[in-house]
C-alpha cells in the first residue's frame, strides 16, 4: 500500500510517498482502507518537529474516511469516518496512507 511519510520532521519536514506492507490486524482493531484523510493543525505541529517527540518514518493524519476491509468490529465494506484518538498519527500510522 502507499503512505505519504514524514521522514525528518522540522521545518522544513521531509516528505515522501513510500510502498508499505499491508498491516496484521489483530483483535480490537479495525483496517480500513482510506478514501479521504484531513490535514489538520495537529499534524502540521507533528511534521514541523513542534509536538512531543514522533518516531520517523512515520505516516501522519488521525482523522479520515473510507471503507472497512478486515477487522472484528464492523462488516467488511462498512463506510467508516476515523477519528484516531490519542495515537493514531502520532505514535503509530494514521490515514495518511491506502
Amino acid at each position: 500500500m502507499k503512505a505519504i511519510v514524514t521522514r525528518r520532521f522540522g521545518n522544513p519536514p521531509t516528505t515522501a510517498v513510500d510502498e508499505r506492507p499491508r498491516p496484521a490486524v489483530h483483535e480490537g482493531f479495525t483496517l480500513v482502507r482510506m478514501h479521504s484523510a484531513t490535514i489538520n493543525q495537529l499534524s502540521n505541529t507533528i511534521r514541523r518537529g513542534d509536538f512531543g517527540f514522533p518516531t520517523a518514518p512515520l505516516a501522519l493524519g488521525n482523522e479520515g474516511a473510507g471503507i472497512v476491509e478486515e477487522g472484528d468490529r464492523f462488516a467488511r465494506g462498512t463506510r467508516v469516518a476515523v477519528y484516531g484518538r490519542s495515537d493514531l498519527g502520532l505514535s503509530v500510522d494514521g490515514p495518511f496512507q491506502q
